[in-house]
């Protein structure tokens, strides 16, 4: 006998999506959203929670091109294995001229 899937793992993206986007703009109580999927509401709850997480996400300030990103300590020994990779990989000067 083979086990039967859940209705909850059975629902379409779509359907999954319905149900976080009816959770988090409260337009139905959380145990009647369950009823009319027939999923439980600890089910409904986690479409809710995943629907707040890409709203969240969308809506946080972007970060602007002359904000900085890290910082990088630079040492000589980092400089020293930065110029051996670009000569060893790019088959470039080691040493940098300017042609007039």
């Amino acid at each position: 006998m083979s086990p039967n899937p859940s209705v909850a793992a059975s629902l379409s993206p779509n359907a999954r999506q319905e149900l976080g986007i009816g959770m988090v703009a409260k337009t139905k109580p959380v145990s009647q959203l369950a009823a009319e999927h027939q999923v439980s509401r600890k089910f409904v709850y986690q479409q809710g929670q995943k629907a707040k997480a890409a709203l969240d996400e969308i809506f946080e300030p972007q970060a602007s091109d002359d904000e900085v990103q890290f910082n990088l300590p630079i040492t000589k020994t980092w400089l020293n294995q930065l110029i051996i990779g670009l000569v060893l990989i790019c088959h470039s000067s080691q040493y940098c001229s300017v042609n007039p």
